[in-house]
């Protein structure tokens, strides 16, 4: 990988650029480079994991908190109870609407695949939807946002590197290799070591080097094209010390496995 395979961006990474450039101009700078980028395991996000709706509430929760969105959550359970349940592998949860500060998420399964990483992009999205003043999205006049959109969110605001990660298991709307250049655009735009780069997973880490290597020696280029004044002065971004509490909710009752029961979602 040399300098002139990344910068000038050309093709889809003049896109990719293109709608973050937006989305830090509509949403401020101090996200993508002030805001702590989280890490990929129990120091950040310390919710056990479990197949259960409360543990994903409380790592939505959590992932908002991170991002610094002051966004509350619901989340629709649709799970039926399986008496003899076979093993499941990918989850089915879904950011669905996002309406008067309330971000809603539905969960049709909970597998055991890269929970996290799948919540971040959807957390990307419930963002990207408040911050267009979009309504749910059945009825709204805005379309929705794009799962593309939702995973350049999700990077936006400092979930970089678990929605990298998550890129590894197809979660997300982009690629491993687009995912890993906006990663690697910000460490650049920082220009300071990142704690949670070491949280990268796999084959990711000598990617992600290379990225950041050949695009250093274009840092003021790149600012300027997404139009940040890495000069300028930014208004500190405030969240509570913790992320608020949430009650356990009831698992899906035996006795009531057939009840609701629907032929199409």
């Amino acid at each position: 990988m040399t300098a002139t395979d990344l910068w000038p961006p050309s093709g889809p990474r003049s896109e990719l650029l293109a709608r973050l450039a937006a989305m830090i101009d509509a949403g401020g700078a101090a996200h993508f480079l002030d805001a702590p980028v989280a890490r990929a395991d129990a120091h950040d996000v310390p919710e056990a994991s479990q197949a259960t709706a409360t543990a994903v509430e409380r790592v939505l929760v959590r992932l908002l908190w991170l991002a610094h969105v002051d966004l509350d959550v619901a989340i629709d359970d649709r799970r039926r109870f399986e008496a003899s349940p076979t093993p499941r592998r990918k989850s089915d949860i879904a950011w669905v609407a996002t309406t008067d500060g309330v971000a809603h998420f539905q969960i049709a399964a909970i597998g055991n695949d890269d929970v996290v990483g799948l919540l971040s992009h959807e957390v990307g999205l419930a963002y990207a939807a408040w911050h267009a003043g979009a309504v749910a999205y059945r009825d709204a006049e805005l379309p929705p946002p794009s799962e593309r959109d939702g995973s350049i969110a999700a990077i936006y605001l400092g979930l970089g590197v678990i929605a990298t990660n998550a890129a590894l298991e197809g979660h997300g709307g982009l690629g491993l290799a687009a995912a890993i250049y906006l990663l690697a655009i910000q460490a650049v735009l920082r220009d300071e070591p990142i704690a949670a780069h070491a949280t990268l997973r796999e084959r990711i880490p000598a990617h992600f080097a290379e990225a950041v290597a050949a695009l250093a020696p274009h840092r003021e280029a790149i600012a300027a094209h997404l139009g940040v004044d890495l000069h300028a002065p930014r208004a500190a971004l405030v969240r509570d010390p913790a992320p608020p509490p949430v009650a356990a909710r009831p698992e899906p009752d035996p006795t009531q496995r057939c009840a609701g029961m629907r032929t199409y979602r």
